[in-house]
């Protein structure tokens, strides 16, 4: 999270999306600790965030690893 935190603050070095896994809606702040901060962090600054817990995420990085 802290790493996080610097990235997202510095402007230097942003990230281009969040990767979790949580079953719980991140986005209404239902997870915890680091997760609920990092996804909430993300959701503020409109960076996607791909939840691995949903299948259409899961599916996505399966894709995109394999180089479909």
């Amino acid at each position: 999270v802290d790493e996080l935190r610097k990235h997202m603050d510095d402007g230097d070095s942003p990230v281009e999306f969040i990767v979790c896994w949580t079953p719980t809606q991140y986005h209404l702040g239902n997870n915890a600790g680091g997760t609920r901060y990092a996804c909430r962090c993300a959701h503020e600054r409109n960076i996607p965030i791909y939840n691995l817990y949903r299948e259409g995420d899961r599916q996505y990085w399966a894709d995109r690893i394999a180089g479909a």
